[in-house]
């Protein structure tokens, strides 16, 4: 599995990153691959994605996961969870109506080649990237696929209590 970050090295985004290697992307977890993707310089958020997406294709890799500087992967249970979906015309996340929403979307090799294809034709949009991903896999007949949900650490009620201070933040060795 290839988990592509796209993230931005200026300030303040680029705490983030280094947040993201000072933690999540500490733990090794074997068949995963953590790839960061640097794409403050393209003007609209859907040919950052085609970019960097054309930057990982040479690599080997089934399927990908891609996210922002700003989320938190538990690389362990993303990859258990993957496991179940389908290897071929998969799109998931947390279904949004139509298209995954939230900290990241995972994708089949088949998906992520329809998206590199079909990005650059689509004219640019008001839409938010997520929703833009979503569009373009339905016009190719990929819709989210069934069993979508969310992969945090965490779920929300724990999170929820993290934050109020009523729970403390896990051992450092559950995150390996």
């Amino acid at each position: 599995m290839l988990v592509l970050v796209l993230s931005c090295p200026r300030p303040p985004y680029d705490m983030l990153r280094r947040a993201q290697l000072a933690t999540w992307d500490t733990v090794t977890v074997p068949g995963v691959e953590t790839v960061y993707y640097d794409c403050d310089d393209l003007p609209t958020q859907h040919l950052r994605l085609q970019r960097a997406l054309d930057d990982v294709r040479g690599r080997t890799w089934r399927p990908l996961f891609r996210t922002n500087s700003s989320s938190y992967v538990d690389k362990a249970r993303l990859l258990e969870w993957a496991a179940g979906m389908p290897w071929e015309r998969s799109y998931a996340g947390i279904d949004g109506g139509g298209f995954a929403s939230g900290s990241g979307m995972l994708l089949s090799r088949d998906a992520c080649e329809v998206l590199r294809a079909e990005l650059g034709k689509r004219p640019p949009s008001d839409l938010i990237e997520d929703q833009h991903v979503g569009e373009t896999l339905a016009a190719a007949g990929i819709p989210v696929t069934p069993g979508a949900r969310r992969y945090d650490f965490w779920e929300r009620a724990h999170l929820r209590k993290f934050a109020a201070g009523v729970i403390a933040p896990p051992p450092a060795e559950d995150l390996a």
